[in-house]
This record gives structure tokens, C-alpha cells and sequence, in this order.
């Protein structure tokens, strides 16, 4: 997974996939595939001594913790909504 979105990142940096369509999409995807693998990639920069491994994923991660951040809702201003059926709140545990 994690040089799969190694490659991913190569190709942001580098402006060959434009890096606002690649965010709008996949930032969400990104922060949850960082957060389930950060301690596998501090494992592998410990264990080679590579503090580069999987560097361009991170680059992707920081991007797209930024973006979240700056973008809470993507859907545009103006736009009706679908009426979405009514939920009961979430309880705390």
C-alpha cells in the first residue's frame, strides 16, 4: 500500500496529476491509509536507516491533512442538497 501511494505522490510532486483534482479525491483516503501505516513506516526508516522510505507518501499526507484543513466541504457554495433521511444522534461510549 504504501508504494503504491509512494508512486502516487511521485507523480503530484512533479505535476504530472494535478494535485487539487488528486486531493479533492483522494485527501480523505490518504490521512486514513497514513494514520493505519505510520508506525510501519517508522519501523522501515528505523530498521534501513532510510529516513527517505516512503518519503513522496508522506509528502501526500501532509498535503492532504492541509487540505482537509483548508477545505472542510468541497461540495460548492450555492448548490441545493439532497434531502438526507434523519438519523438519531450518536451516543458516546
Amino acid at each position: 500500500m504504501c508504494n503504491g501511494y509512494e508512486e502516487l505522490g511521485i507523480l503530484v510532486k512533479n505535476g504530472i496529476v494535478d494535485k487539487d483534482l488528486f486531493l479533492d479525491r483522494y485527501s480523505w483516503v490518504i490521512t486514513g491509509v497514513w494514520r493505519a501505516t505510520d508506525k510501519a513506516v517508522a519501523d522501515a526508516r528505523q530498521d534501513t536507516g532510510q529516513a527517505a522510505i516512503w518519503d513522496n507518501f508522506e509528502y501526500l499526507a501532509v498535503l492532504s491533512k492541509e487540505w482537509i484543513r483548508d477545505h472542510p466541504s468541497v461540495y460548492p457554495k450555492g448548490m441545493a442538497r439532497m434531502p438526507l433521511p434523519e438519523r438519531p444522534p450518536l451516543k458516546n461510549p
